[in-house]
């Protein structure tokens, strides 16, 4: 395997430091499968899930790039994953991942914010030029029917952006309730192993103490038989 080293340089010559991250499916498939893709990317390309985390932690460019389109079936994932996933949720909270996420969904929002505003310039710069030329005597629309039309398209957009804004919302919050269940299960993972180290540890002691009473025992019987010995003789 190539070292830790290697392996980041050989991943950033293929993806560009610029690359921002990119899933059409982003993040529907919950916060628990997106830790999981983020923990195998990051043992197949760098070998060390620290590595990963301090690059989103120092909000650098370079994100790796998710795909989890075709990401139905968890059966793949070694129980070993999802083992080392507990440990990288209790270590870091989420609170890195959160906020990734949570940009990732403002940035798509102001996008289509971006191609609404520019399809409304569109739009007026269009009917403009229909006016210079004629078109709208030809189709028998006024002035204050273009400006109807234009403004309730407007507003149709305008209702799209919200609805659009409120279910990424609604995913945030899911994903957020989601995190707070993982947090919960790491937390009787820790207790469950706390109280086996408790029993193991009382188990020791007592086999311990029967051992020194059995050497006692032992010891005693020695002594009895030397001092037999010694009437024989």
């Amino acid at each position: 395997m190539k070292g830790t080293r290697q392996c980041v340089d050989t991943w950033s010559e293929q993806v560009p430091a610029k690359t921002f991250i990119q899933s059409q499916y982003f993040p529907t498939r919950g916060l628990y499968r997106v830790i999981l893709n983020y923990i195998i990317l990051s043992l197949y390309y760098f070998c060390d899930a620290n590595i990963i985390m301090q690059i989103i932690k120092q909000q650098t460019t370079l994100i790796l790039i998710i795909n989890i389109q075709n990401d139905t079936d968890s059966s793949y994932a070694p129980t070993s994953y999802i083992s080392f996933s507990h440990r990288l949720i209790q270590h870091y909270n989420c609170q890195v991942l959160l906020r990734s996420i949570i940009g990732i969904q403002v940035v798509k929002l102001k996008r289509i914010k971006s191609q609404i505003q520019a399809q409304i310039i569109t739009q007026q710069t269009k009917q403009h030029v229909e006016l210079d030329f004629g078109a709208l005597v030809d189709q028998r629309l006024s002035q204050k029917d273009i400006q109807k039309e234009t403004s309730l398209k407007s507003k149709q957009l305008e209702e799209q952006l919200r609805a659009e804004v409120k279910q990424q919302f609604l995913v945030i919050q899911q994903m957020q309730a989601e995190n707070e269940n993982l947090k919960e299960s790491v937390l009787v993972k820790d207790r469950l192993i706390l109280n086996l180290q408790k029993q193991l540890q009382k188990q020791k002691e007592e086999n311990e103490a029967e051992l020194k009473e059995m050497r006692e025992m032992v010891l005693e019987m020695q002594q009895e038989i030397a001092a037999l010995g010694e009437q024989m003789e």
